[in-house]
């Protein structure tokens, strides 16, 4: 593989070093390639400030890449070393380009970075086909305008959005992945609904992402990316069976989810969820596709005590009109507060 390493040209020239370079090619499954010596017969390589430096390069295959872990051994020669800084490593594998970002390297230390990868063809394809918005066809120049800029921790803060009204969206192109900044390799961000949850997406836009930008351009392909649902949700009769606490739920489909939302309660119905009840709630989604599970979840007690705060479901049945099609869940069983659970239908 063709495997590009750009040094850094920061302050007094000190971002270069002379030292071994180790690359390991991670995959999509976790396979890995082992590490390979970025010089021919593994001798160590002089990176000098600003310089661009060019490497054929061997690896296993690992199919598409998903990270690079790079590893400096210091020169045992007696040369100084004290770090090194690279702006960007680009490996070209056949017709893929990816990209990784930045970082400092430590004194025989070593980094992971997740690969950025070019998919903007793909994404705006993707984007004209399911928007009224449209691009002027480019050429091939635009690879030497456009570059993904690396990661920064000052983004993962917190900022106050304006959703329309919309659920909240897990897998939207713009939500961070799980483990976005983990330094050792865990989860950095879950889910409340389903900690296993894959949070976010690299190469491709969520339903809700595309409801969004139809809403935000008042564009007429929204009416085909919307569908009404009637939720109706079965309370056990049983004693205690009621609660007075916050329920909410996620459609899953074939072709994405509706993200999370709340059963509300109403004037009319201020606790729909009481002993023997059964309360109908229109959802408005996004297209999912072919129904597969709905997820419920129960939110924290509003109270100090948790232990009569259970809710007893019975069932839960979705009404599709334009379908003309009744999906029926059975559970027959207690949640409790922060408790959550995945109904299929029976075949």
């Amino acid at each position: 593989m063709d495997v590009t390493v750009q040094t850094g040209d920061g302050w007094l020239g000190l971002d270069g070093t002379h030292s071994f370079l180790y690359l390991e090619l991670i995959g999509e499954n976790g396979k890995r390639s082992g590490e390979s010596n970025v010089a021919k017969g593994g001798h160590y390589v002089d990176f000098a400030s600003g310089k661009t430096d060019h490497y054929v390069v061997a690896f296993k295959d690992v199919g598409p890449i998903r990270q690079l872990k790079v590893r400096l051994q210091e020169n045992p020669s007696g040369s100084y070393f004290d770090g090194w800084t690279y702006k960007k490593i680009t490996i070209n594998n056949g017709d893929k380009t990816y990209t990784f970002g930045g970082r400092d390297v430590e004194s025989d230390g070593s980094v992971t970075v997740s690969a950025q990868r070019r998919l903007f063809k793909k994404l705006l394809t993707n984007f004209t086909k399911r928007t009224c918005i449209r691009f002027e066809t480019k050429t091939d120049e635009d690879k030497d305008y456009l570059d993904i800029i690396s990661d920064h921790e000052s983004e993962f803060k917190k900022y106050r959005q304006n959703t329309g009204g919309l659920p909240y969206d897990f897998h939207s192109m713009m939500h961070y992945s799980n483990k976005f900044f983990s330094k050792n390799g865990k989860d950095t961000i879950q889910a409340i609904i389903d900690p296993d949850m894959h949070l976010g997406q690299e190469d491709n836009f969520s339903a809700l992402d595309v409801v969004r930008i139809n809403l935000l351009y008042k564009c007429d392909e929204l009416q085909k990316n919307l569908v009404l649902y009637f939720v109706t949700v079965y309370t056990s009769d049983e004693n205690y069976a009621g609660t007075d606490n916050k329920i909410d739920i996620l459609l899953d489909g074939t072709s994405g989810d509706s993200g999370e939302i709340e059963l509300e309660s109403t004037d009319q119905v201020p606790n729909p969820f009481e002993k023997g009840s059964k309360q109908t709630f229109p959802i408005i989604s996004p297209n999912i596709g072919t129904f597969k599970t709905l997820r419920v979840r129960m939110a924290k007690s509003r109270f100090f005590t948790d232990w009569f705060a259970g809710w007893k479901l019975e069932r839960v049945e979705i009404e599709i009109p334009d379908r003309k099609k009744i999906i029926r869940l059975d559970y027959n069983g207690w949640l409790y507060p922060e408790g959550r659970v995945i109904l299929k239908p029976q075949r």
